[in-house]
């Protein structure tokens, strides 16, 4: 369970690149030739306003499969530039890019540090960001639409 207005670990691990599996750092799939009939995924970076708060996804057709497939639903469909998709979907360009802090992070993991503590180890500036945050919630004083609120953190130069 996450407080509301704070930050996920796992999620945000995870839009990180940190605990992707190692295969994903490899992939030979990651590109726009795949196996599979059909490739979906989120559409970053789409121009069609109308759907935005309900989430578009990106469905590329690989082969005739994939498009007798895709006719046999009812989605609404429109045209997406693929330069745009390739520039905002990097894994249609190349395999994800491991993390500078991945192996730090697993290596705490793998000695029994947990997930959360060795989160809070590699992001120790977001570690106690997220928590002042937390105090605050739990005050009324920030996420209770109490006006506006700025909280200003300067990250020291060596961490």
């Amino acid at each position: 369970l996450v407080q509301y207005g704070v930050l996920d670990t796992y999620l945000h691990l995870f839009l990180e690149g940190i605990i992707y599996s190692n295969n994903c750092y490899k992939c030979k799939y990651a590109g726009e030739d795949r196996v599979g009939n059909l490739t979906l995924g989120d559409s970053w970076g789409s121009r069609i306003e109308t759907e935005k708060s309900k989430g578009i996804s990106l469905v590329m057709i690989q082969d005739r499969k994939g498009r007798e497939l895709l006719s046999m639903t009812d989605a609404m469909l429109y045209p997406v530039d693929k330069n745009i998709a390739k520039k905002n979907n990097a894994q249609l360009r190349h395999p994800s890019i491991t993390p500078k802090n991945r192996q730090v992070f697993m290596s705490c993991v793998n000695n029994g540090l947990g997930i959360e503590k060795s989160h809070n180890k590699i992001y120790p500036f977001l570690t106690v960001k997220q928590h002042i945050k937390k105090i605050l919630i739990r005050l009324n004083i920030y996420g209770g639409g109490n006006g506006i609120m700025y909280i200003i953190l300067y990250k020291a130069k060596n961490s």
